[in-house]
């Protein structure tokens, strides 16, 4: 179990995959973890940024803030949720399918999809329009492709093309965008 709790500021960037994760009450990160085999509970966080692949992954009071994600099913939205974008997983990481196997976390064309339509549940008293949405699926424009510090094994462009698989992965529809250059990362957190 990985617990991520008042972090501000930081960039963390996991190697290890973990069974279950939560990430509470954070403020201005950009997190990624490559696989949580069971469960991402995402609480009280606000301006983050955060990348994950998880069987089940689960968003309460989250503000101003994007999810990109590969899930095995639809994501689920609680509480408070303002201003959210969910996308697709955005990077480029090495032996994503093995570590898919691994955790027998099954995507396939529908889940992979699956930030697209998340439930979204309300408290009993709280009036909401049920035609309103307060979250969006990330514009083509304001997508962006994770740069994982050089540490992590990668992809690099010519492996992206010639392995539809993991291609389709990281986005199939906005493949034209997708541009892989080194970022220095000197200021970077990763365990």
């Amino acid at each position: 179990q990985l617990l991520i709790s008042e972090c501000n500021g930081s960039n963390l960037y996991f190697k290890n995959d973990f069974d279950i994760v939560i990430i509470s009450k954070c403020q201005n990160c950009e997190i990624f973890i490559p696989i949580a085999k069971r469960i991402v509970f995402i609480e009280h966080c606000n301006n983050c940024q955060i990348t994950v692949i998880s069987s089940t992954i689960i968003l309460s009071n989250v503000v101003d803030s994007i999810i990109y994600s590969c899930s095995q099913y639809p994501l689920f939205l609680l509480g408070e949720i303002s201003n959210l974008q969910l996308g697709p997983f955005n990077t480029n990481l090495k032996d994503i399918h093995k570590k898919l196997k691994d955790s027998f976390i099954i995507i396939n064309d529908e889940s992979r999809n699956y930030f697209r339509n998340p439930f979204q549940f309300y408290e009993f008293q709280q009036f909401i329009d049920p035609f309103q949405n307060n979250w969006s699926v990330i514009s083509e424009s304001q997508f962006e492709l994770l740069y994982l510090p050089k540490e992590f094994e990668h992809l690099s462009y010519n492996d992206l093309i010639q392995d539809s698989h993991s291609l389709k992965l990281v986005i199939s529809e906005i493949i034209d965008i997708l541009k892989l250059e080194d970022k220095d990362t000197s200021e970077n957190i990763f365990i």
